[in-house]
């Protein structure tokens, strides 16, 4: 097991996580798994064409994403997804 202090979940295994309270949610790459995404590439049409995988990238940064971005007031939630996911993944 795996911990992850900034959310203080358990990573149980390569495509969920379990909180505390024993709810389940998907990794970032059990998420990008779901919707074929393997490399960067792909990633950048992906989100662009795919609105399930827009929502499900969504829900999984919300918290971490500026207001203003996720209202799309001062910035692109497209574009501030793309750059963070592509930090994570490392691509």
């Amino acid at each position: 097991m795996q911990q992850d202090t900034k959310r203080d979940v358990v990573v149980v295994d390569g495509d969920r996580t379990v909180f505390a309270l024993g709810i389940e949610r998907p990794t970032l790459r059990g998420i990008l798994e779901r919707y074929g995404v393997t490399s960067g590439e792909m990633f950048w049409e992906s989100l662009v064409e795919n609105p399930d995988l827009y929502a499900a990238l969504y829900e999984y940064y919300i918290d971490e994403m500026p207001y203003g971005t996720a209202k799309a007031r001062t910035g692109d939630p497209y574009e501030w997804l793309m750059v963070r996911v592509e930090k994570d993944m490392g691509w």
